[in-house]
């Protein structure tokens, strides 16, 4: 019997095959030095505190007096967040301490070697893919400003490769600028060497990922996958657009809601907000992962639900047949994410002589993505004491309880 939430889902990352993404182009993931104006992008601000996080312990001998505490999630939504701790040694020398295996231990291995008030060193992105974990390697660094109230951190890097635009083969730079460890999401930067000088124009060469580019006079679909190994650009001949209409009820306990739409040919759309639009290009798109975020009573703690299908190589790995959505030229297409969500039980073949089986809960929604992560706060750790659970009562035919059991879900 599984008595924990599984801890991971079929990330976007993971819907194109490794084959299928090879002969698509190499594209290679670079650090450039440090310093180097490509080295990462703006650093984004993480919060501070002054206390520990929850479920967060420490097996270490400070040197300083006062600590610092930060989290982030780098990699799928149901990762387990990287905990970051300061050590404030005195006014002008701080340790910096990350837990960049996830344990939710800091020890003494985690003391990272700086320079002043930075540091750098590599963190992989974490994707779930069922109960298992992909890990995804990279680099990152942390910047305390000079006040220490805030804490900058940024992915390094790029990955690179070749794209064609206009029937020219063009020089493509594709960072993470919203420090998340993944590629493919609104704040993301796409470098594009247009005239092939081997300089960046930050003006007429970059722009926000999305699924639809204008460079100059043309727009392009854009088709790639989280983990940037793959990127092409189509030349638009059509769009629609994509509208999240979520039903009464749902809508006024949605503090927030985020759906990942991917198209036949592998496209990512990403759509943010109850009522929010994206435009597409014209196509048939399924949903692929589901993250809602339901507001706690009288303003306390909420619950944060995250919903994905498993992807292996080709849809008819699928545990149920996906729901394919057309989205026409010119129309609008309302897509409500949740429907009418159905409680499955999966249960293990049991022998005539008896022995051991196992009950699997599971919650799906009409599109067919299952529930793969819940958790109380704003922040998950991945250990949360308070995840929900079912409870499983094992009875004969004539109602008697045999045994129960409490367990997460599949």
């Amino acid at each position: 019997m599984n008595r924990k939430l599984a801890p991971g889902f079929a990330a976007m990352a993971l819907l194109l095959c490794l084959a299928a993404a090879a002969a698509a182009g190499d594209w290679n993931y670079v650090v450039p030095p440090a310093g180097d104006p490509m080295e990462h992008p703006p650093l984004r601000a993480l919060a501070l505190w002054e206390t520990r996080p929850a479920n967060l312990a420490e097996h270490v001998a400070y040197r300083g007096s006062r600590r610092q505490y930060a989290q982030l999630r780098f990699g799928s939504l149901d990762s387990v967040q990287v905990a970051v701790v300061l050590d404030h040694v005195s006014d002008r020398e701080i340790d910096l301490y990350v837990d960049s295996g996830r344990t939710r231990v800091i020890t003494s291995q985690e003391l990272v070697k700086g320079s002043g008030r930075t540091w750098r060193l590599p963190l992989d992105a974490a994707i779930g893919h069922d109960d298992a974990v992909k890990l995804i390697p990279r680099q990152v660094i942390f910047q305390l400003g000079r006040t220490g109230r805030t804490l900058g951190f940024a992915a390094r890097g790029y990955v690179e490769g070749k794209v064609r635009v206009a029937n020219r083969a063009c020089t493509v730079r594709w960072m993470d600028g919203d420090g998340n460890g993944l590629l493919a999401d609104p704040q993301d930067r796409i470098w594009i060497d247009l005239n092939a000088d081997g300089q960046w124009d930050p003006l007429d060469e970059q722009f926000l990922y999305g699924p639809i580019l204008t460079i100059g006079s043309a727009r392009y679909a854009v088709r790639s996958d989280e983990l940037g190994n793959r990127f092409s650009l189509d030349e638009l001949h059509g769009t629609g657009n994509v509208k999240l209409a979520l039903p009464p009820r749902w809508a006024k306990l949605a503090a927030s809601v985020h759906v990942t739409l991917v198209g036949r040919d592998g496209s990512i759309a990403a759509v943010r907000g109850d009522g929010a639009e994206v435009a597409v290009p014209v196509g048939k798109y399924r949903l692929g992962m589901l993250a809602i975020a339901l507001a706690g009573a009288d303003g306390g703690r909420g619950w944060n639900y995250v919903f994905s299908s498993e992807i292996a190589c080709g849809d008819e790995a699928l545990p149920t047949k996906p729901q394919w959505h057309d989205v026409q030229q010119g129309k609008l297409l309302a897509l409500n994410p949740l429907g009418e969500l159905t409680l499955t039980a999966t249960v293990s073949p049991v022998s005539r002589s008896g022995g051991n089986f196992t009950v699997q809960p599971g919650l799906v929604t009409p599109d067919g993505l299952s529930v793969r992560s819940v958790y109380h706060g704003e922040a998950m750790s991945g250990h949360e004491p308070d995840s929900p659970a079912v409870q499983i009562e094992l009875a004969t035919a004539s109602g008697n309880i045999v045994e129960r059991y409490s367990s997460g879900f599949s």
